[in-house]
């Protein structure tokens, strides 16, 4: 008896022992990947910075251009432009409001289909194995004919 709670005494030790090393090395594990996510971080940083920036200096001279062409026009130009903007503005926003529709519809739908399949879930009968028959089906009601003291093969 002495012998097996020594055993015991000594795994539990041992167990513990284990777990110390294991999470440590679990640790080392996730510091070194957590490292190299970090630098992957910062490469991405910058060179989406870089790209960025070439974009900028690929299209500063349309922008210069545009606004050249833009400083000659007269107020009746620049009138139609601004008006041509709003109208663009204005179907962006019909845009942006019908896509949400769209997207909230889905949604809807999805939800109406979830509860649909947990009604038919709950409306199904479960077929656990009963504990006196262990047939998987389910356990029928005696409490009636045991209450009237007769059994339905006996008359």
């Amino acid at each position: 008896m002495i012998d097996e709670l020594k055993k015991i005494g000594l795994a539990g030790l041992g167990a513990a022992a284990l777990v110390v090393e294991k999470t440590g090395e679990a640790v080392d594990a996730l510091a070194k990947h957590g490292e190299k996510t970090l630098e992957n971080t910062r490469e991405m940083r910058e060179e989406i910075s870089r790209n960025i920036s070439d974009c900028f200096k690929k299209a500063e001279p349309e922008v210069d251009e545009i606004i050249d062409k833009l400083s000659q026009l007269s107020a009746e130009g620049l009138s139609a432009i601004r008006e041509k903007i709003s109208e663009l503005e204005i179907l962006h926003a019909q845009q942006a409001a019908e896509e949400a529709e769209r997207e909230a519809q889905a949604q809807s739908e999805q939800a109406d289909t979830q509860d649909k399949a947990d009604a038919d879930a709950q409306s199904q009968p479960e077929s656990e194995p009963d504990a006196e028959s262990g047939d998987g089906e389910p356990a029928q009601d005696t409490s009636e004919a045991s209450e009237n003291g007769s059994d339905d093969s006996a008359q």
